[in-house]
């Protein structure tokens, strides 16, 4: 499914979209999904988040604002990744 499609879904109202695959999911401002990109269950991806051709996450992955994963990269169940200060 294409960023596009998954934000045109009405969230709840604690933020939650539900796909059509029955996958929850919050997304922040301006996530880019690369081709092939697979969210899991519970997914929560922070603004300007950027996701590799190929990413898979777990179920209840946080990602940060301003992550970047490259193509490829899986992240298992649970898994939080926050961007450091620069």
């Amino acid at each position: 499914m294409k960023i596009e499609e998954m934000y045109a879904i009405t969230p709840d109202r604690e933020g939650w979209r539900k796909l059509p695959s029955g996958i929850f999911v919050k997304l922040g401002n301006y996530v880019t999904l690369g081709d092939g990109a697979k969210l899991g269950n519970f997914a929560k991806l922070g603004n300007f988040v950027t996701l590799g051709d190929g990413v898979k996450l777990g179920d209840f992955a946080k990602l940060g604002n301003f992550v970047k994963l490259g193509d490829g990269v899986t992240l298992g169940d649970g898994v939080t990744s926050l961007q450091l200060a620069e």
